[in-house]
């Protein structure tokens, strides 16, 4: 059987979007909160809060999306050409998968490849490795180098990313507040020392021991961060959190982050799978599975599909479809973990596949559903998975939309409310006069 790989417009937009390595999804949801939230300011506080909340939603916006990333990189090439370290792998844990680093350090010092996996993003490495006779000690000694460097540069960037967000932004954009009102010559309504001061506020601190990032956390750490986009925004989240509170003008300014910023944790992380796995179990009935993986099966013959639906305890793709459409269970399992299976320098877990292999089989008991008197046809199979991959873009439709929602137009409207209950004022908190109530800055 050919394998047919021209995807459907629809299939390459929602496949794409449902990368988890990617930060597609969560600009799309990013664009109208930052518009929303920033209208929401405007409304209440003129054009002072509505340019601040714009410059905060869109600095904050592009460090809290491409931080991490464009960190952890920067760490990778200094590693690559100042340490002579190879950082083109993920991080892997050997127990739940084939172990990338150790299989990629093989290749490049011995050339070894037993499994014969796609070994093309090691190219650029070329042969700067390649040691025929090196020792045991001397190739565990890199493997074990090849890890650190990764857990240091991983944890250095969620660092990284925790200062910009929760220090280094807020204390810019409330410095470019504070100049516009000089400007407008309405800064004797606002104290122009913006900031708690930073060992008062250790001061008020209980210390605490340092977290040190070694063993099962640094391996955790460091495989999140190279593999879940939504891991490198949630990292980020506390600390981003407890910056903007201590560099907070009043503490109802500091009240207004901690609500804005925790009700959005729900809304840009978990609502929208939430969403989709409601429509799914509850209203479509339809089977989870990524769209491309979907259409590379449209072309099934009916008797393969009856014959994986009578396989007894499947213990994967290959068994389910059989040996002679192996190659057709390789580029499923390719296109479902977004290009990651088959390369030796990638990590795609085992629970991963097995989950790959139980979508599959539900399609499958969905088209048997759906076939007339139970007699599948060709016809049958094409028109139901057309109408599951439909039905699941709606659902990733209605999940997007409802977190904007939430972003754009509940946390802000929330926050707000209960500022007003609390202080009786709708201003701008960041410029309001509280009199006592506000932060003694002063305070040594």
């Amino acid at each position: 059987m050919s394998i047919v790989n021209n995807y459907s417009t629809l299939t390459k937009i929602v496949s794409h979007i449902s990368n988890p390595n990617i930060q597609t999804g969560t600009l799309i949801q990013e664009v109208p909160t930052d518009i929303g939230r920033s209208w929401a300011g405007y409304k209440r506080g003129g054009v002072i809060e509505g340019a601040e909340k714009l410059r905060k939603e869109l600095m904050g916006a592009v460090v809290w999306i491409f931080g991490i990333p464009v960190f952890n990189k920067l760490g990778n090439l200094f590693c690559e050409n100042i340490l002579k370290i190879p950082m083109n792998i993920d991080y892997s844990n050997p127990q739940e998968g084939r172990d990338s680093i150790a299989n990629s350090i093989n290749y490049l010092t011995k050339g070894l490849n037993p499994d014969n996996l796609d070994v093309g993003d090691l190219k650029k490495y070329g042969t700067k490795f390649r040691k025929e006779n090196i020792s045991k000690e001397d190739l565990d000694a890199l493997i074990k180098k090849t890890r650190g460097a990764k857990q240091v540069t991983s944890i250095a960037a969620i660092v990284l990313n925790c200062l910009a967000m929760g220090v280094i932004i807020p204390k810019i954009n409330q410095t470019l507040t504070a100049k516009k009102l000089n400007e407008t010559k309405n800064s004797d309504t606002y104290n122009n020392k913006l900031f708690i001061s930073m060992d008062d506020y250790k001061k008020d601190t209980a210390k605490k021991d340092g977290l040190s990032f070694t063993g099962g956390l640094a391996d955790y750490i460091t495989y999140k961060v190279e593999n879940s986009n939504r891991f490198r925004l949630l990292i980020t989240d506390g600390p981003m959190e407890a910056g903007r509170v201590v560099t907070s003008r009043n503490k109802y300014e500091a009240l207004e982050y901690l609500m804005m910023d925790l009700g959005s944790m729900y809304f840009y992380n978990f609502c929208k799978d939430n969403v989709q796995s409601f429509i799914r179990s509850k209203i479509t009935k339809m089977p989870s599975i990524n769209p491309k993986a979907a259409e590379l099966l449209q072309n099934l013959k009916p008797n393969e599909i009856e014959a994986a639906l009578n396989i007894q305890n499947p213990k994967d793709l290959v068994q389910i479809l059989g040996k002679d459409l192996e190659g057709l269970a390789q580029n499923i399992y390719k296109e479902a973990t977004h290009g990651k299976y088959g390369k030796i320098n990638k990590f795609v877990k085992d629970s991963d596949l097995r989950q790959i292999d139980s979508d599959v089989l539900s399609l499958f008991r969905k088209i048997k559903e759906a076939a007339k008197d139970g007699i599948i046809d060709e016809q049958t199979i094409k028109d139901v998975i057309g109408k599951v991959n439909k039905a699941n873009a709606l659902a990733l439709g209605a999940g997007l939309l409802s977190s904007i929602i939430g972003l754009a137009i509940l946390v802000p409207k929330l926050t707000f409310a209960v500022t007003k209950k609390i202080t009786g004022k709708d201003e701008f908190t960041g410029i309001a006069n509280y009199d006592d109530d506000k932060k003694d800055v002063n305070k040594s």
